[in-house]
């Protein structure tokens, strides 16, 4: 199996901030779960393929993958932070990929975006050490994230990351995706 799992996303959380007893959950398939792929293993899905519901899977070449929790290579353990699968930004490629979501939104509202970014911790080996997502809203970057954990550990350590954004129209775009790699 010939697969760089580097770049991992769980558990993604859209929800508006301006009264906290009433946020919600914008965001629609957010741990992954559909479509299921069988237990320990993966299954890759194409830049532009409507795979994964409610998700656009973006780039230029590429793919993304969907993971099942019960997924070991290499002597590491790729357990979804929740439910039974996560998404791998990198899929079988090393092309930049990423996924989007558009919910609605309220012009002048706060919202905060809450993912996690898993890595394994390989150094020198088919893993590298660390993983990093950029995080857009409507085109924006927001945020670049890397997590680095895992060293002296067999599993997939998780970071919890949060964005607050305000939203600027009706709708809002959120989109991950694996960074540009610089030469």
């Amino acid at each position: 199996m010939h697969v760089l799992f580097r770049t991992l996303l769980a558990a993604v959380l859209l929800a508006g901030t301006a009264v906290a007893a009433q946020a919600q959950n914008l965001i629609q398939n957010g741990s992954f779960e559909t479509p299921v792929v069988a237990p320990g293993t993966y299954q890759e899905f194409p830049v532009g393929a409507a795979a994964i519901p409610k998700w656009e899977i973006t780039g230029e070449v590429g793919s993304v993958a969907v993971i099942s929790t019960t997924l070991s290579g290499n002597g590491f353990t790729f357990q979804a932070k929740s439910g039974q699968q996560s998404l791998d930004l990198t899929g079988g490629s090393n092309g930049q990929t990423g996924v989007q979501q558009t919910v609605a939104t309220t012009p002048g509202a706060a919202y905060e975006l809450t993912f996690h970014v898993g890595n394994v911790y390989d150094l020198g080996g088919a893993f590298g050490s660390s993983s990093t997502v950029n995080v857009y809203v409507n085109g924006i970057l927001l945020t670049s994230v890397r997590n680095a954990a895992g060293k002296n550990s067999n599993n997939q350590v998780w970071k919890k990351v949060s964005v607050a954004f305000q939203a600027n129209a009706d709708t809002s775009t959120g989109k991950m995706r694996k960074p540009v790699k610089v030469r």
